[in-house]
């Protein structure tokens, strides 16, 4: 039963409402189940509607996306700013919309690949005649490391076409302990003389500087173990590169998930 007494600006009381209801079996309403397969990089999220859902809306992101939103604003109403990011296209803060009540699979990349990083999905579901049923919250998060994964296998990486600008890359990752790789061209004579002179080198010295220079918006990352030709066309004429690759685990770029370095030697073509 749910019960309500009106007050006016004067005090005064309105009679009291008496308004029944029951609440639905289970199975009886819209509802939605969602299942997650999620490394430190990438997460696939499987959303499946019952019988009654007609419309739902998914929110999937890093902890704290949609919250921080509605902290002061929106009127902390989920539903509706759901609605709204689900018009915005690639604005749309992973957000997504199914119209028919047809399942869903989306995917959401963590790119600062943090063990144990938290991921918060929120679900709107919808009846068959367009009204709100409810909100559903998840809580997700990437893995913790593991000290048990075995370190990443070597990464082949074959050049060809060589110009004066660069070269191709046809990298090659066939061990099931690679999560993904870093991928560049180093001037080779640089990092030779750093292996040999500084003090600071260490065997993680090329996987760190790949990693520092993805941060800052490289996106030099292959997430796969799929073949990927990729192509350096700003090198300089008559000059010594290293065609370079670094492997990591399901730990991510940390010890305990870096690989060896693969370093293929070319020189590009005199003018």
């Amino acid at each position: 039963m749910f019960y309500a007494i009106g007050t006016d600006r004067f005090g005064i009381e309105s009679e009291l409402f008496e308004i029944p209801f029951k609440t639905l079996k289970a199975g009886e309403f819209a509802d939605v189940s969602i299942s997650a397969d999620i490394d430190i990089y990438s997460g696939t999220y499987a959303v499946t509607p019952n019988e009654h859902c007609g419309k739902y809306i998914v929110h999937v992101n890093e902890e704290g996306v949609l919250s921080s939103m509605l902290n002061g604003s929106f009127r902390n109403d989920i539903p509706y700013i759901l609605e709204s990011w689900c018009t915005l296209g690639e604005w749309s803060n992973n957000t997504y919309v199914s119209e028919n009540g047809s399942p869903m699979e989306l995917t959401l990349v963590t790119k600062d690949m943090v063990a144990e990083a938290p991921i918060d999905a929120y679900i709107s579901t919808y009846d068959k005649d367009g009204n709100l049923v409810g909100v559903k919250y998840y809580e997700y998060s990437t893995p913790a490391f593991d000290e048990s994964l075995a370190l990443p296998g070597k990464v082949s990486i074959s050049v060809t076409n060589v110009s004066e600008a660069g070269a191709t890359y046809i990298y090659t990752a066939d061990d099931p302990n690679i999560l993904g790789y870093f991928y560049e061209t180093v001037e080779a004579d640089w990092y030779d003389d750093i292996m040999e002179n500084d003090p600071s080198w260490n065997e993680y010295y090329l996987a760190d500087t790949f990693w520092s220079n993805y941060g800052e918006g490289s996106g030099m990352f292959h997430y796969g173990t799929d073949e990927f030709i990729w192509a350096e066309t700003v090198g300089q004429s008559d000059f010594r590169y290293y065609a370079a690759a670094v492997p990591v685990n399901g730990n991510g770029p940390v010890e305990g998930g870096w690989g060896e370095v693969t370093l293929e030697e070319y020189t590009t073509l005199a003018k």
